[in-house]
C-alpha cells in the first residue's frame, strides 16, 4: 500500500477535483465522440477524469501482478505511475479553471500545463538512475557527469515550469509571445547544457 501511496492520492484527487470546482458555467471545451459537447457541469465528464486515474493505475497494477515488468523496472514504472496520475490531475484542474473562467485565454492553460509537466520533469530528471538516463552512443559513461548534466537540464525545467504560470500577470496580449520567449530560452539552455556535457565526453574520450 505504501509504494501504491501517491497513485492513491492523485486518483482520490481526480475525485474530489469536480466536487471542489464545479463549473459555473455553460462551457464547452470539446466534444464527446457522440458529438456532444463536452461540458463540465455534466456527470459523465466529472467521471471522466476519474475512471481515466482508475484504468491508468488499474494498467500497471496488471503489468507489475503478471510479472510483466522485472523487478530492476518496478521502480522505474513506479515512478512513470505516479507521474501520469499527477499529470492528469493537472490537466484536468486546468481545464476545470478554463470552464469556470478563472483561466482567461487558451495560452494561459496551456502555459499552466507545461508548466506542471516541466515540473514533474525537473523533480525526476536528477533522480533517473544511469541506465535509464541517456543511450551510450552519447558518449558519457561515467556515472557522475550523467547525474550532473541530469541535475542542471532537471533545473532548467523546473526553473521554466515556476516562471510560465506568471504570464497572467501581464496582460493578454502579451500572452503568446511570451509563453514563446520563455519556451525558446528554455530550449537554448537545455540544448546548450546537452552539448556542452557532449562535447566534454568526446574531448575526454581522445
Amino acid at each position: 500500500m505504501k509504494k501504491n501511496g501517491w497513485a492513491m492520492i492523485w486518483i482520490l484527487a481526480t475525485i474530489v477535483t469536480p466536487v471542489m470546482l464545479h463549473a459555473e458555467n455553460d462551457v464547452s471545451i470539446g466534444f464527446w465522440i457522440t458529438g456532444q459537447p463536452m461540458n463540465f457541469g455534466e456527470l459523465q465528464t466529472a467521471l471522466f477524469f476519474p475512471l481515466l486515474s482508475v484504468g491508468i493505475f488499474a494498467l500497471f497494477f496488471g503489468l507489475r501482478y503478471f510479472n510483466s515488468i522485472g523487478p530492476k523496472h518496478i521502480p522505474l514504472f513506479q515512478t512513470v505511475q505516479n507521474n501520469v496520475l499527477f499529470l492528469l490531475f493537472g490537466v484536468q484542474v486546468v481545464l476545470y479553471g478554463y470552464a469556470d473562467g478563472w483561466i482567461a485565454t487558451p495560452y494561459v492553460g496551456i502555459a499552466f500545463l507545461v508548466a506542471w509537466i516541466y515540473i514533474i520533469i525537473g523533480n525526476q530528471l536528477p533522480r533517473l538512475d544511469k541506465d535509464y538516463s541517456f543511450p551510450a552512443s552519447i558518449a558519457i559513461k561515467d556515472p557522475k557527469k550523467v547525474r550532473g548534466l541530469t541535475k542542471k537540464l532537471g533545473l532548467v525545467f523546473f526553473i521554466t515550469g515556476l516562471i510560465l504560470p506568471l504570464i497572467v500577470l501581464i496582460p493578454a496580449y502579451l500572452h503568446t509571445i511570451s509563453f514563446t520567449l520563455i519556451m525558446i530560452v528554455s530550449a537554448f539552455l537545455q540544448v546548450k547544457i546537452v552539448l556542452k556535457n557532449i562535447s566534454y565526453a568526446a574531448n575526454a574520450k581522445h
